[in-house]
């Protein structure tokens, strides 16, 4: 594509250069920007493209996309072309999605943001539509899947190319719908910026990732912006899927009314979507569901009331890319365990171990005050700790969360990255008020003396890393999973029961052994006299 016809679809501020050059990538990585790319100067958090400009001329490349106006240098230069733009990460997602064929276009995509949940969501909605439709895309925390192949992903929301390069994956394996989680960094960095959306889907909102927006209403304000995003796209006119429930859904519902289906849990009045009755235990949930005068029953076997709002979310935005409801509640029926959400590792000698995502003070609250109201008998032990380099403001009301729901808190290390752990133990001490609590640094020794400390009726939560299979420690990231170390020490303690139990059996059998050995048989016992004075 020449330089000519991309700016044709942003403003340019200032251009410096030949403009007949033909492009046919975009990076703002410096090792992948080369011959017949354009590279995009941003002013990162660690590192500033700008500082790279040398090295990506060297190898090759010759257009530069900046927001810093044009060095004298380059002014009028026979070699590099250099573009002043208003926003750089916004063209740098315009010009990928332009450079990719606009696949977007051309597949129907939900679009999931939220504070909690989008995860699941996006698991139960990807599992609904790939058991109807021939190959649809997943995209989000734990993977991304372009239809036959599944990829490691680092970021909720990937960045603007590689996402656009994910969608043609998705066009080429002939799928016709994807499904992706929207973090509210992505849509405030513009990764999602370029790309279309068939359906939008507002699950909650409360605290998180203030770190980075500063404040509540910074934080709503890139989630809105999503959806003002989507009502001003040009090919497809979304519908977007709200939960009214939520005082901030209730907020966007109002201002995209003609454009919203909603939902409840039995809260608001005139939702289209209402939950009429739920069940939930440790087996799965069960509820009912009304939409246009008629009763539809559901069953999965997910834990939680949170997840009956997850399956209801799933279940609309199905709706709203088109799919029959019928089919829909069909599909859902025997839905797939979503990795380190509320996941069930094992069960021991009446003792039961969940691992969990949580990582938001909303989030722990509601998995902690579920498994607490499964208990028949026992105790919750939960094991949890706040990830470093992150909102600090969050840590003292998690480890409320946790203690009070819980009967016992096993305070940890989560990621602390370059923070030192001693301060993110600081900042959660206020919190930790009504429950005891043991501090344990090391993740592992936490996890090992929270399953060795439960007993007959206990559950052991483990949350706040789920999927993960890493630790970062300082600048390291070290290989450790919830999962498998929650597996392995309770494979330890069914060993060490069984173990206890033997040797409980072979005392009991020494202690009856021996205690035969000395009983005086029948022929050594002598008979009484016979007195006459009792007769």
């Amino acid at each position: 594509m020449k330089i000519s016809d991309l700016i044709q679809h942003f403003k340019v501020v200032q251009i410096s250069g030949e403009r007949d050059k033909t492009v046919t990538q975009i990076s703002s990585s410096s090792e992948k920007a080369k011959a017949e790319s354009v590279f995009v100067a941003i002013k990162g958090q660690k590192f500033d493209g700008h500082d790279f400009i040398d090295k990506v001329l060297e190898q090759g490349c010759e257009v530069i996309v900046s927001e810093l106006r044009v060095p004298s240098v380059f002014l009028d230069s026979p070699v590099v072309t250099w573009i002043q733009v208003e926003d750089a990460r916004l063209v740098l997602a315009k010009i990928a999605s332009l450079l990719a064929g606009e696949p977007s276009k051309r597949l129907k995509i939900a679009g999931i943001t939220g504070t909690n949940g989008k995860t699941t969501v996006s698991f139960l909605t990807h599992a609904i539509l790939a058991k109807i439709r021939y190959r649809v895309g997943l995209i989000g925390t734990i993977k991304n899947f372009d239809g036959v192949e599944a990829f490691e992903t680092k970021l909720t929301t990937p960045d603007a190319v590689e996402l656009q390069h994910l969608f043609s994956r998705m066009e080429d394996q002939a799928c016709r719908e994807a499904v992706m989680e929207v973090s509210s960094i992505a849509v405030e960095q513009h990764r999602v910026s370029g790309s279309e959306f068939a359906v939008g889907v507002f699950t909650n909102f409360t605290q998180d990732h203030l770190d980075y927006h500063g404040s509540m209403d910074a934080y709503f304000e890139a989630k809105r912006q999503f959806f003002v995003n989507l009502s001003q796209q040009k090919t497809q006119k979304p519908r977007f899927v709200i939960n009214q429930d939520d005082p901030y859904g209730a907020q966007l519902a109002k201002e995209f009314s003609s454009q919203v289906v909603t939902y409840t849990f039995g809260y608001s009045l005139g939702a289209d979507f209402r939950i009429t009755r739920s069940s939930e235990s440790l087996k799965g949930v069960e509820f009912e569901f009304s939409f246009k005068d008629k009763l539809y029953l559901v069953r999965l076997p997910l834990i939680g009331r949170f997840n009956v709002y997850n399956a209801l979310t799933a279940i609309v935005t199905s709706y709203a890319l088109g799919l029959d409801l019928s089919e829909i509640i069909e599909a859902l029926s025997d839905c797939p365990q979503v990795p380190g959400r509320l996941e069930k590792i094992g069960f021991s000698h009446d003792v039961m171990v969940f691992v969990d995502y949580a990582h938001t003070p909303d989030a722990l609250k509601s998995v902690c005050e579920t498994l607490r109201g499964s208990l028949e008998k026992g105790r919750l032990i939960t094991v949890f700790g706040c990830g470093g380099d992150r909102d600090r403001s969050k840590r003292a009301p998690m480890a409320m969360a946790a203690s009070e729901s819980s009967d016992f808190v096993m305070v940890t290390a989560d990621n602390p990255r370059t923070e030192p752990i001693t301060q993110i133990l600081a900042d959660m001490k206020p919190g930790l008020g009504s429950a005891p609590y043991h501090t344990e640094v090391s993740r592992d020794k936490a996890i090992q003396e929270a399953i060795n400390m439960a007993g007959p009726g206990d559950i052991v939560l483990v949350a706040g890393k789920g999927h993960e299979d890493y630790q970062i420690i300082g600048e390291a990231v070290i290989p450790f999973s919830d999962i498998e170390v929650s597996k392995k020490y309770l494979t330890i303690y069914k060993i060490n029961l069984a173990k206890e139990a033997v040797e409980k059996e072979e005392l009991e059998k020494e202690a009856f052994a021996k205690k035969k050995k000395f009983e005086p048989k029948d022929s050594d016992r002598k008979p009484r006299p016979f007195r006459e004075d009792r007769a």
